[in-house]
């Protein structure tokens, strides 16, 4: 797609009662803009809005009737919004002419602009726009389908294409531990494209997963001149009132899914000033965690302070999926109730509480997101709905790849989206299922923002390991063939574990599976940035069984062996020095130096031996 491409854009602001005015505009290459104006009323009925959210947050989990019933009439309700929210824009007069005229000059290459009012959540669905004629989503046939923001408060200057690396920070926050959303659900798909390789996706995870450590690797990024380019926040939103009191205290209460008390007298954790009025916010986790019931590990996080924190240090992309959790049980059938009614309920300040409104936590990240824009993020991407995993993993990895590829983020983001629209099977229950989800990703951009530059054409996803290329020393058992899966909840046990000490040992019965266990971690590990030093040097993985007797001199020999070309560029050549005690103290002055990942496998004839003698 070339760097110059026609302009459709949609001006949308609320009018009188329920209508809205929305200003068209068609700007072609190197002619004159066209523009006019439309009104619209549409409205969605709550009742409609829960079967869409049921549809693609529960559906995939049932296949038995009623539920396929149910989803087909959803699509049909889709599809018609779409058409209804299209025959209003341009069935007729100057908005259809201008229709024509974009069609003929190839809406492939077109970029269509959204610019809807913030603080308007929902507003109207844009993303289902669909042509009557062709009966095709304009989402998915126009070149670049984006929101922007051009009343923003602030603005970021936008960076050149990097032609080196894309750097990418992976926030996983998982604030209920073992029982929250599986650990990798999103970041498995591209790690597993192909950590081995080295090549230009610079990819790191933020360890802990606070906003304090946030804000300092991000500020350290930006002073050593290598600010990241991406930060993806894999975890939870809310949508809240925080400084509300008990919901029986009358107006002042939550009014809908907030926590029932106020940060001012209960130390709800708010990072930043604590805003009255609901708002959305991302759920971190604790840098000073409570007691281990439910919602002690989170903080919570505006789209101000967020954005805030990004401009300063030079980001300019912000990716946000939540994935559906582990605990939750779907309903087989959207919920009935009054949804109006229920408006007012009030959650806990836990997980389950915080996000508690299914339709909440559809508001925190639309609204979040748009927050973001407007506070001078130039790229947004956020999943409106509590997706599955099958589906973010696919969409995070097809944009990833796009942006390595040297596409805009809006060019990026709307292939994905079509990839997700070509083949809607997923595979999330016993059955495939085909899930019409490519309505659920939300694209900010300011302007065109492209992040990488490189001369190659498209290509599968790979990534090189800790931000440069990383030694793992033999021995390390190789990964299955088929790829490695499960134990998510003991990879996150030993991930949060390395964060506070440095010993972990991982026990199970024999045969439970520690050893591929701890293999998966040691690569995952080092892929994602763990042993990464703080001048960004990589570290090392180091592998010893101790299945068979090895004695000491034999276990510093690993070490050393390892680091000989590091040893030699010292002039200390390790086969040469034969003094066990030299060797030792060699050792402890490498492992000083050197981040390592040592996985002693077997240990347990070690105190067999030291019985028997």
């Amino acid at each position: 797609m070339s760097d110059q491409a026609p302009v459709l854009r949609l001006v949308d602001r609320p009018s009188a009662g329920r209508r809205r005015t929305v200003a068209v505009t068609w700007q072609p290459v190197r002619r004159t803009a066209r523009e006019t104006s439309v009104e619209v009323d549409l409205t969605i009925d709550p009742s409609v809005a829960e079967k869409v959210r049921w549809y693609l947050e529960d559906y995939g989990e049932f296949t038995a009737e009623p539920a396929p019933t149910i989803a087909a009439e959803t699509e049909e309700i889709l599809a018609e919004l779409g058409r209804a929210l299209f025959t209003a824009m341009f069935g007729a007069g100057a908005g259809r002419d201008l229709w024509t005229q974009a069609r003929l000059d190839g809406l492939d290459a077109t970029r269509v602009e959204v610019d809807a009012d913030p603080g308007d959540v929902p507003g109207l669905p844009w993303e289902l726009l669909r042509d009557p004629a062709t009966d095709r989503p304009l989402v998915v046939t126009a070149g670049q389908f984006v929101r922007t923001h051009r009343q923003a408060v602030d603005s970021a200057p936008l960076p050149e294409p990097d032609r080196e690396h894309l750097r990418v920070l992976l926030v996983i926050c998982r604030p209920d531990g073992r029982d929250d959303v599986a650990f990798r659900s999103v970041a498995s798909r591209p790690v597993r494209g192909g950590a081995d390789r080295l090549d230009t996706l610079d990819l790191a995870v933020l360890r802990p997963a606070t906003f304090t450590r946030l804000r300092d690797v991000l500020r350290q990024a930006r002073d050593h001149g290598k600010p990241y380019h991406v930060v993806h926040f894999d975890g939870h939103g809310t949508y809240l009132d925080v400084t509300a009191g008990d919901p029986d205290d009358g107006p002042s209460g939550t009014g809908g899914g907030g926590a029932p008390m106020s940060p001012l007298r209960y130390g709800l954790d708010v990072a930043g000033k604590a805003r009255r009025g609901r708002h959305g916010y991302l759920l971190f986790e604790s840098p000073n965690p409570g007691p281990t019931q439910r919602g002690s590990n989170q903080q919570l996080v505006d789209g101000p302070t967020l954005a805030g924190l990004l401009v300063e240090t030079g980001v300019p992309v912000l990716v946000l999926n939540a994935c559906r959790s582990a605990y939750t049980e779907a309903p087989d059938t959207p919920d009935t109730t009054d949804t109006a009614g229920t408006a007012g309920t009030a959650g806990t300040a836990g997980t389950d509480g915080a996000t508690a409104d299914v339709h909440d936590r559809i508001r925190a990240y639309g609204s979040l997101a748009a927050e973001v824009a407007d506070a001078g993020v130039p790229g947004v991407v956020a999943m409106r709905y509590n997706v599955y995993v099958v589906t973010a993993a696919q969409f995070v990895a097809d944009l990833y790849t796009g942006l390595l590829a040297g596409r805009s983020l809006g060019r990026a983001a709307t292939l994905a989206r079509q990839k997700l629209y070509a083949d809607p099977t997923r595979e999330i229950g016993a059955e495939p299922v085909a899930l019409q989800d490519w309505v659920v990703p939300t694209v900010y951009e300011a302007a065109p923002l492209t992040l990488h530059s490189t001369d190659a054409g498209p290509a599968s996803l790979r990534i090189t390991v800790g931000g440069s290329s990383t030694a793992v020393a033999g021995g390390v058992p190789r990964a299955p063939d088929v790829g490695f899966f499960g134990r998510d909840e003991t990879l996150l046990a030993l991930d949060r574990a390395f964060d506070t000490d440095r010993i972990v040992l991982l026990h199970a019965l024999a045969g439970a599976g520690k050893s591929s266990t701890a293999a998966e971690f040691a690569r995952w590990y080092v892929t994602t940035g763990g042993l990464d030093g703080t001048d960004g040097a990589p570290g090392v993985v180091l592998w010893t069984s101790f299945e068979h007797y090895l004695p000491l001199p034999r276990v510093l020999d690993v070490v050393g062996t390892a680091f000989t070309p590091l040893l030699e560029r010292s002039d200390i050549h390790w086969a040469a020095i034969t003094d066990p005690a030299v060797r030792r103290d060699l050792v402890l002055q490498v492992l000083g130096v050197v981040p390592v990942l040592w996985v002693w496998d077997n240990v347990e004839p070690v105190e067999l031996v030291k019985m028997s003698v």
